[in-house]
Parts: structure tokens; sequence; C-alpha cells
């Protein structure tokens, strides 16, 4: 998480890239038909995998942001 008094990433830290390594993971969601996942400005996430090979198969992503 990015805390304050940072608002970002690059404030907190100084970089716009972190090796993968400095992470650890807590939690894996499986993939899912039609699931919505939904994380808060502050929280860092990437994908550990992706689902499909064609693209019959394959999953789509929509990325909304928006102010409260």
């Amino acid at each position: 998480m990015v805390t304050a008094p940072h608002t970002n990433l690059v404030e907190a830290l100084g970089t716009r890239y972190v090796s993968p390594d400095a992470f650890v993971e807590d939690v894996r969601v499986p993939q899912r038909y039609n699931r919505l996942l939904l994380y808060t400005a502050n929280m860092m996430h990437s994908a550990t995998g992706y689902w499909g090979v064609d693209l019959e198969e394959k999953r789509m992503t929509a990325v909304f942001f928006w102010m409260a």
C-alpha cells in the first residue's frame, strides 16, 4: 500500500519501476468467468498469469478510473 504522506508509487519510492522479486504474494485470485475485481487506488497489484491462448478463449479486461 502507498500510504500518506505519499499519493502514488513514484512519490513513495522515487521510481516508476519496482523489480517483480521485490514483492511477496499475499493473495491469488483464480480465473473465473464474469469475475469483477476492485482495488483501492493505493494498492499495488499485478497479474500472476493470463488465461487463454487463442482469441476465442482469451479474457477481456476493462480498466476504469473514477474520482469518488
